[in-house]
C-alpha cells in the first residue's frame, strides 16, 4: 500500500518503511509516525537515505549466520566462497565482510 509516496516493504522478520517519494510537507510528520510506531513495536531502528529499517532486537546478523555456517568444526567448510556470494547479493555485505575478516578469511 503506498499512502503518500511513501510505501511499507514487509521482509518477513523485519519491515523498512520507504519515504522517497513523499512530499516535503509531510516527510517530516510521517517519518516521526514511522519511527513511533517501529520502536513502538520493539524493533530497533536503522535510519537509512529514504527509509527506516525495523530489525529484530537480536545480537545476530548475516556476517554471524555465514560464520557459523562456514566454520564448521573450526575449519572453513567447502565451498564457503559460493555460499556467501549467495548470502550476500552485493558481495561485501559489511556484516558478512567484517566476521570473514576477523576469522581470516576472504573471497
Amino acid at each position: 500500500m503506498v499512502l503518500h509516496g511513501a510505501w511499507v516493504e514487509d521482509k518477513k522478520i523485519s519491515v523498512t518503511y520507504h519515504y522517497k517519494g513523499v512530499n516535503d510537507k509531510l516527510k517530516a510528520k510521517l517519518i516521526e509516525t514511522a519511527k513511533g510506531l517501529i520502536q513502538g513495536h520493539g524493533f530497533q531502528l536503522i535510519e537509512t537515505p529514504y527509509a527506516l529499517e525495523g530489525k529484530p532486537r537480536v545480537n545476530w546478523d548475516k556476517g554471524k549466520l555465514s560464520n557459523n555456517i562456514i566454520l564448521c568444526g573450526g575449519k572453513p567448510v567447502e565451498g564457503y566462497r559460493q555460499l556467501n556470494q549467495f548470502l550476500n547479493r552485493a558481495f561485501l555485505d559489511d556484516d558478512v565482510y567484517s566476521e570473514l575478516l576477523e576469522e581470516n578469511l576472504s573471497f
